[in-house]
């Protein structure tokens, strides 16, 4: 049994070093519970007062009880102010309560929501789960979460993903692999279908999600994609300091899958933060079959002159985090998934493949049109205050720039902080290239909580870079908005640097650069 699970955990270590990132399988036997209190504060302004409506999701009251995976209730209430003209309930198609509403002649509005339940993850089993599924296991009412393309190019593709698979998590592999060595991120919506994405070999987020449950549905399996709020929570990864990382789960809205089972009922899967199972950290507002059904982001306004400020004030009164390192002993548990078919065809491949591959940079995304090249991951507005340490961003230009302007997310500056970059991948003095103090005098103030800081004509060839930003005033508090990391090939994360101490984590710095 020793030597078995010894097998194992070498696998696992191949396995880390051999993909890009793995999917962790979370099945842990303790239960971790969260009781928490949400205040969505919503303002609305209506700049020439014409009449407006609005929808968007609004479960009054939820409750869902998986007993091998997942708990989740809670009740919820809504306060207009002022009450709107009209105001109505209706369910969609997916059976979600929508609140639609209406307001003629005025000119801003508020609207307070509040939930408050508890939320809580019972990972005492999960086993492996068979593919492909039986037809006649599937309910008939799931078959509106099943896809029947005509495209034979896309039916050839999806069975070529699923290939000799014979447990869902390696068909779930299969695609993530695709995805990690053909399409390339990028952070804005066009709406591009499967065929779009297979051509044009690039997606963001919600295209991907949406990539992920039409090939899964072609398989046979249903799947239906959801939006929710996550509650903020930190995980530890690794008790090793030298390899120290951070995992946070950022407050605001946040899309997944959900996954049929025969077994389990519906599985939270998130292929980008790539846990399968249930956290206890989102509370769900509803389902759909594509991203664009989902009322995004939880509100839909029939007029163009509106402006819309979301407020997420999150208490959790009482709170049994989860810690990653609780279970790191155990991280032959993540492997629980494989023992009962462990020489498939999946792991066999996983065990030959013991050569590293070489991971390629992100380059950021370059938009032409407006002359900026983006660093963005997914907006998740996570805090981090310089007052509790430096961070350090590295990344990668794939051709020579001159930049005119930097761009940074920050929600307030107070003291005079300081920003360097270098060329490299670490902090070199010799290889300093550019520094700027910077403070509320010579920074200009964007909308939506940019700032934007003049660079003089920033040279920088094609290479590996570092910014290094951190407060010459700790006594003041300086904060930026950092978004959650894709977890997607080439992204390199962002590292806090707090009593000489290097802590890697799950976000990145957003950085936007404006050139000639």
């Amino acid at each position: 049994m020793a030597n078995q699970k010894k097998i194992i955990f070498i696998c696992f270590l191949i396995f880390f070093f051999v993909f890009q990132s793995p999917i962790f399988i979370l099945n842990s036997k303790s239960n971790f519970e969260t009781n928490f209190s949400v205040l969505i504060s919503r303002d609305f302004k209506n700049i020439n007062a014409k009449q407006s409506s609005f929808e968007f999701y609004f479960p009054e009251s939820y409750s869902i009880a998986n007993s091998q995976l997942n708990l989740q209730s809670y009740s919820s209430n809504i306060i207009f102010n002022p009450e709107p003209d009209k105001k109505y309930f209706e369910y969609d198609q997916f059976q979600n309560k929508i609140v639609k509403f209406s307001y003629s002649n005025i000119y801003g509005f508020s609207i307070n929501i509040k939930f408050s339940g508890n939320l809580k993850t019972n990972n005492d089993l999960i086993s492996f789960i068979p593919y492909p599924y039986d037809e006649k296991d599937i309910p008939s009412s799931l078959y509106l979460y099943l896809e029947n393309f005509s495209d034979p190019d896309m039916l050839d593709f999806a069975t070529e993903i699923a290939k000799n698979k014979s447990n869902l998590l390696s068909v779930l592999l299969s695609i993530k692999n695709y995805i990690d060595s053909n399409i390339k991120y990028t952070p804005f919506y066009s709406n591009r279908d499967v065929q779009k994405i297979l051509s044009e070999k690039i997606a963001n987020k919600e295209e991907l999600i949406d990539f992920y449950a039409s090939i899964l549905r072609v398989l046979g399996i249903p799947v239906r994609v959801c939006c929710g709020i996550s509650i903020p929570q930190k995980y530890e990864f690794n008790d090793d300091k030298a390899n120290k990382m951070n995992i946070y789960s950022c407050k605001g809205i946040v899309t997944y899958l959900e996954i049929w089972t025969k077994d389990y009922g519906w599985v939270f899967f998130d292929p980008f933060f790539s846990l399968f199972s249930s956290l206890n950290n989102i509370i769900k507002f509803g389902h759909a079959k594509y991203t664009s059904q989902l009322h995004y982001i939880y509100f839909e306004s029939k007029s163009l002159n509106i402006t819309v400020k979301d407020d997420y004030n999150v208490d959790l009164y009482k709170s049994d985090q989860m810690f990653f390192s609780k279970v790191y002993d155990n991280l032959y548990d993540y492997f629980f998934i494989f023992q009962s078919n462990f020489f498939n065809n999946f792991e066999e491949n996983l065990q030959k493949n013991s050569e590293k591959i070489a991971e390629d940079h992100y380059s950021g995304f370059d938009n032409i049109e407006d002359k900026k090249l983006y660093y963005l991951g997914f907006d998740s507005k996570k805090e981090i205050n310089l007052k509790e340490g430096a961070i350090l961003q590295n990344f990668y230009i794939e051709k020579d720039y001159t930049f005119k302007d930097l761009i940074l997310s920050s929600t307030g500056i107070e003291g005079k902080t300081e920003i360097r970059i270098y060329k490299g991948v670490d902090i070199n003095e010799k290889n300093l290239i550019h520094q700027i103090k910077i403070d509320k005098s010579n920074i200009k103030q964007m909308e939506g909580g940019n700032i934007d800081i003049n660079l003089p004509d920033l040279y920088l060839k094609k290479g590996l870079y570092t910014i290094y930003i951190f407060v010459a005033e700790p006594d003041k508090n300086t904060i930026f908005l950092t978004n959650e990391m894709p977890n997607l090939p080439g992204f390199l994360s962002m590292i806090i640097v707090k009593n000489n101490e290097r802590i890697k984590t799950n976000l990145i710095l957003p950085i936007i650069f404006k050139y000639e």
